[in-house]
């Protein structure tokens, strides 16, 4: 759906691309609009690593848009998820895992010691570590710093919706306890549908993400650059099912918290229509993860 506005006193006005051309103007020059807007409909989530990878395939360049990059207050949120992508790196030609970086700037000051012996060393067994020269060094980094901030992005986000989720399955099962509800056999079996399919979805990308994080600390066990690049291949594959699958259900959530979560109770029908239409519709359309294809 496209929204046309929202606002308190209006709420949200929407339109299916479908509908655009009957609504508006797009004769002429104005097709081509037309044809940008109802391909961005078709990309699972908006999220700047998803983002990417569809503009690209609608051939719009984004490398050096600046939009398409978390902003800097997000990355310092995820210094610590991204502790746990870099400390076997820094484990690894360190020793030392109390040693920890939060971005490319970090590693790369790790590595840059004021002791021009000590950096030097560093770098050294880096660029025999994985086989490339130390010039390449600070590229490589920079890559590793991007592909793993995608990773602490999504786990970050699971983590910021857990209570909201815990609140709403509370919320949903004791809707389905209500006398009013209780013998509503399609609602019964649509919420738990509802319960189960957000479970699942969340479920499938902890999962993913937990073995992204495993098999990085035994990449580093004995590195090279063919397997970083593999690793960066599986991690880009992941990034539009992993972020479809959480624009899903945080859109969803975000729809409940607003009606809802910190709100009085409201009519039963109210609560019963909202699951029943809006929470419903479009969860079935999430893309599972298959776990055979996942790093092993």
């Amino acid at each position: 759906m496209i929204e046309l506005y929202s606002g308190k006193e209006t709420g949200s006005g929407q339109i299916n691309a479908g509908e655009l051309s009957k609504a508006f103007d797009f004769s002429g020059d104005k097709k081509a609009d037309l044809e940008v807007v109802t391909s961005l409909c078709k990309l699972s989530s908006y999220d700047v690593y998803s983002l990417r990878i569809g503009l690209r395939k609608l051939g719009i360049n984004v490398e050096e848009h600046e939009h398409l990059r978390l902003s800097q207050p997000m990355v310092a949120r995820l210094s610590d998820y991204m502790s746990v992508f870099t400390k076997p790196l820094v484990a690894a030609v360190y020793g030392d895992t109390s040693k920890s970086a939060g971005n490319h700037n970090d590693m790369l000051k790790l590595f840059m010691s004021p002791d021009k012996d000590v950096a030097k060393n560093n770098l050294q067994k880096l660029s025999e570590m994985l086989e490339i020269s130390i010039a390449d060094i600070p590229a490589f980094l920079q890559d590793y710093g991007d592909v793993y901030l995608s990773l602490a992005y999504y786990q970050y986000c699971v983590d910021t919706y857990h209570e909201q989720m815990a609140e709403f399955f509370v919320w949903l099962d004791e809707l389905r306890r209500d006398p009013a509800t209780r013998s509503n056999g399609e609602f019964t079996k649509i919420s738990q549908t509802v319960e189960r399919t957000v479970k699942s979805t969340t479920g499938e990308v902890r999962h993913i993400l937990g073995m992204f994080e495993s098999r990085t600390a035994n990449m580093w066990d004995n590195p090279s650059a063919e397997k970083f690049r593999a690793m960066k291949d599986l991690v880009i594959e992941y990034q539009c099912l992993i972020g479809g699958a959480l624009c899903a259900v945080t859109v969803k959530l975000d729809a409940w918290s607003e009606k809802f979560r910190f709100k009085a109770p409201g009519a039963i029908h109210r609560r019963v229509e909202f699951i029943m239409s809006e929470m419903r519709y479009g969860l079935d359309q999430i893309q599972p993860i298959k776990y055979s294809d996942a790093p092993q």
